[in-house]
């Protein structure tokens, strides 16, 4: 943060102070009511920078987002932790991986301050494990997000050792001390996870694919929230990017109300167009679920990455942006 800082302000600084040492006679030592130093573009240009970058508590959010967005204290370290685990036989387009680059790259996670737990590796000790990790280092000041993404069954999710019902997964959630968590479950009858997870002893948000009684249709969360925000643009159902306020950030509320439209554009939201697989399961699919007591999702977000107004407006991913400006000889 700060070598980005520096390398973004350092050239706008000394052309301002040679804006301003322009300003005066060379033959004043002590400038006059006429030629004090005045606000200029290129001094707001510099103070701008300042605003966007500064990060005052070195917490991976800058000052100006803590403030404006987040309604943070940006003198007041706000950690961030992950847990991410995909088990099962899930195809995913998104893996932790990716999860886990998105949120170094963009949103600036302390990499150490990440667990990923895939394959072999996703079994109820380590998560449990996992958990105690990162309730022995949180405090009341941080934000904390589980992402799980597996088979399920009302009152439980599979993990690659058998399943663990969702009681058990809120005792190992009441250990983490967090200003607020956020858990995203991706699963068949992943809302029947709310009701047992919905007491903390701190804020909780919550979001699952599907409700309590029905199969999970989509990867909602890892891949249609996930993957929009880290490539900037809407989808193929004719959804905008998740950001209705067009801020260019996306919360948590925001990132849910976009799901749910995706769920909602989908001609035919089953699992399965088989009648026999209907026949048996009944009610295949059913809206993604959403819990936030506090109502403190419009304020909960991943970090302070924010996608540009081109992007949302082109839909063109950061890579196609690099393109076109070589294209145009646009600087940036």
């Amino acid at each position: 943060m700060i070598k980005r800082l520096y390398s973004l302000v350092a050239p706008l600084l000394i052309t301002a102070l040679f804006a301003v040492g322009c300003a005066f006679d060379r033959n004043d030592t002590i400038p006059s009511e006429q030629s004090k130093f005045k606000e200029t573009p290129i001094v707001r240009e510099v103070q701008e920078a300042i605003d966007y970058e500064l990060d005052s508590d070195n917490d991976g959010m800058s000052d100006w987002f803590e403030i404006n967005i987040a309604g943070l204290d940006p003198k007041v370290p706000n950690d961030r932790y992950a847990l991410l685990l995909v088990a099962g036989d899930r195809d995913l387009s998104l893996s932790p991986s990716d999860w886990y680059k998105f949120l170094v790259e963009k949103e600036d996670f302390q990499p150490k301050n990440i667990i990923k737990l895939e394959g072999r590796y996703a079994t109820q000790p380590n998560l449990q494990t996992g958990i105690n990790k990162i309730a022995q280092i949180s405090d009341e000041n941080d934000f904390v997000y589980i992402l799980l993404n597996a088979h399920g069954n009302k009152g439980r999710i599979y993990l690659n050792d058998g399943y663990l019902p969702y009681k058990t997964l809120d005792e190992y959630l009441d250990k983490i001390r967090a200003k607020a968590m956020f858990v995203g479950i991706e699963a068949c009858y992943s809302g029947s996870a709310i009701e047992d997870l919905k007491e903390g002893l701190y804020p909780r948000v919550i979001i699952t694919s599907t409700g309590p009684d029905t199969l999970s249709e989509l990867n909602l969360i890892s891949l249609e929230l996930f993957g929009r925000i880290r490539r900037g643009y809407g989808d193929d159902y004719g959804v905008d990017f998740p950001n209705i306020d067009g801020d260019g950030y996306c919360s948590v509320a925001e990132g849910f109300d976009y799901i749910k439209k995706v769920y909602q554009g989908l001609e035919n939201p089953t699992h399965s167009n088989d009648p026999k697989e209907k026949e048996k399961y009944g009610v295949i699919a059913s809206p993604p679920q959403y819990y936030d007591p506090h109502n403190i999702g419009s304020k909960l977000f991943f970090g302070d990455y924010r996608v540009s107004i081109t992007q949302q407006i082109l839909g063109y991913s950061e890579e196609k942006l690099k393109n076109l400006k070589e294209n145009l000889q646009i600087s940036e």
